[in-house]
C-alpha cells in the first residue's frame, strides 16, 4: 500500500468545516447465565488497559471473560474500551496486528452492547508517548495505523464499530498536537468517507498542566477529548482520609473547564470534540495517592466508583459550573467516563470477579491501605 501524502491531506482538510490555523507553537468463568436484559445506554463505565497480551495472545481471554461477566456487563456494556497497540519505540509496525479484528469481534460478541451508539461504547486503539514527545514517530505511526485500518473492508469496520484511535501523548507541544490531528482528520476525510462519521473517532488526551493552545487544537480537531481527573471522591465520608470537598473531582474539573479550555464557557462555542473523563485506580501512585486514586476507596468497591462519577456528572450543571447549553456542547453523553488502569480497577469488583486475578484480594488490600496512608503525603 502506498502511504498517504501529508501535504496533500492538510490542503484537503483545511477546506473542511472546522479550519484551525497553527500558531507555530486468569479468566472469569461464567457459570450463571447473564441477565436477560441490561440497558447498555445506562451502563457506561469504560476500562482503559495497557497490556498488549490482552489482544495479542489468542489464548488469553481474561479481559473478554471479565467484560462479559454479568457483574461487569451490568455496569459497562455501553462503555468504552482502550487497548494499547503502539508507542514511539515501534511506530513503524503494530505487532501481530492480524489479531486485532478477531479480538474486537470476540469482545463485541461477549459484551453484547446495543446496536445504537447510545448503548455501544467505542473500542479505542491507543498510542502512548508521555516522555519523548517524538512528533516524527507519531506521524509515522498514523501511517502505520491507517495501513492496518485500510486492510479491513467496510463491512468489517462497521461490524466492530464504533472504533477509534486514541493518542495518549499528554504534554506534547501544541504544534505536535496540531500536526498529528490535522493528519488524522485528513486521512479520515479521504479514506473513510464511505462509513458513518461516528464509526471511526479520533481521540486525544488533554494535558494535566496548563496548555490552552494544545487544548484548543484538541477541542476543535479531535472527535473526543479525554481528561484524566486525578481525584478519588466527590464527598469522602467513610475512608478515614478526611479528604476535603473543596478539592474533589468537580473542583479539579473546574480547572480544566475554566483555565485549560479557554473557550469552553463561552456561550455558543461549539467544539468538534466532546469531553470524556477518566479516573485513576493505581495503588502505586506515591504523592497524594489516597486523594488521586480510587485504589484508596477500595471499601466502596466498583459501585462507589460508578456512583461517584454519576454524582459528578449531575453536579456539573447542578453546581452552576455548566449551563445546560454548555453541558450539551461540551460533554460526551455517549462516552461519559472510564477508569484507568484495568490491572488495578478489576480488583475493585467483588470476589466473584476479582477473585479470578491473583494480584487482587489481600495483596490489593495491602496496597490500598498504603495508598490511603499517603492521602496527604506530598513526596
Amino acid at each position: 500500500m502506498v502511504r498517504p501524502n501529508l501535504v496533500l491531506f492538510v490542503t484537503i482538510f483545511l477546506s473542511a468545516n472546522h479550519p484551525v490555523t497553527a500558531t507555530g507553537q486468569n479468566s472469569c468463568p461464567e457459570t450463571t447465565p447473564p441477565p436477560a436484559q441490561v440497558d447498555c445506554s445506562q451502563a457506561k463505565l469504560g476500562f482503559f488497559t495497557w497490556p498488549q497480551s490482552i489482544w495479542m495472545d489468542p489464548t488469553n481471554t481474561e479481559f473478554i471473560d471479565f467484560a462479559a461477566h454479568p457483574a461487569v456487563r451490568s455496569l459497562s456494556c455501553g462503555g468504552d474500551f482502550w487497548f494499547n497497540v503502539g508507542d514511539y519505540s515501534s511506530a513503524a509496525e503494530i505487532k501481530d496486528s492480524y489479531r486485532l479484528l478477531p479480538f474486537m469481534r470476540d469482545l463485541r460478541a461477549s459484551v453484547r452492547p446495543d446496536t445504537q451508539r447510545s448503548g455501544r461504547g467505542v473500542i479505542y486503539l491507543t498510542y502512548g508517548d508521555t516522555t519523548a514527545h517524538d512528533e516524527l514517530a507519531l506521524l509515522q505511526f498514523i501511517d502505520t495505523f491507517f495501513e492496518w485500518l485500510l486492510s479491513l473492508s467496510k463491512a468489517e469496520i462497521l461490524e466492530i464499530a464504533p472504533i477509534g484511535i486514541s493518542l495518549d501523548v499528554e504534554g506534547s507541544p501544541p504544534e505536535m498536537v496540531f500536526n498529528s490531528l490535522v493528519k488524522l482528520r485528513a486521512y479520515k476525510h479521504t479514506y473513510l468517507a464511505e462509513i458513518p462519521e461516528e464509526a471511526f473517532l479520533i481521540q486525544h488526551v488533554v494535558a494535566g498542566f496548563p496548555s490552552p493552545q494544545g487544548t484548543k487544537y484538541i477541542m476543535e480537531l479531535a472527535d473526543s477529548a479525554v481528561y484524566l481527573v486525578y481525584r478519588s471522591y466527590m464527598y469522602d465520608t467513610s475512608s478515614g482520609m478526611n479528604l476535603s470537598p473543596a478539592n474533589n473531582i468537580l473542583v479539579r474539573f473546574r480547572w480544566f473547564i475554566m483555565e485549560q479550555c479557554e473557550d469552553c464557557l463561552s456561550p455558543g462555542y461549539q467544539p468538534r470534540a466532546r469531553v470524556t473523563v477518566l479516573v485513576e485506580s493505581d495503588c502505586n501512585l506515591y504523592a497524594y495517592c489516597g486523594r488521586l486514586s480510587f485504589c484508596a476507596q477500595s471499601a466502596g468497591g466498583i459501585t462507589n466508583v460508578v456512583d461517584t462519577l454519576k454524582i459528578f456528572w449531575s453536579e456539573l450543571t447542578i453546581s452552576g459550573l455548566l449551563t445546560q447549553e454548555r453541558f450539551d456542547a461540551l460533554m460526551n453523553k455517549d462516552s461519559p467516563y472510564g477508569i484507568h488502569n484495568w490491572i488495578w480497577s478489576r480488583c475493585l469488583f467483588p470476589p466473584t470477579v476479582s477473585g479470578n486475578f491473583s494480584d487482587c484480594g489481600s495483596n490489593f488490600e495491602a496496597l490500598a491501605e498504603g495508598c490511603r496512608g499517603r492521602a496527604n503525603l506530598a513526596g
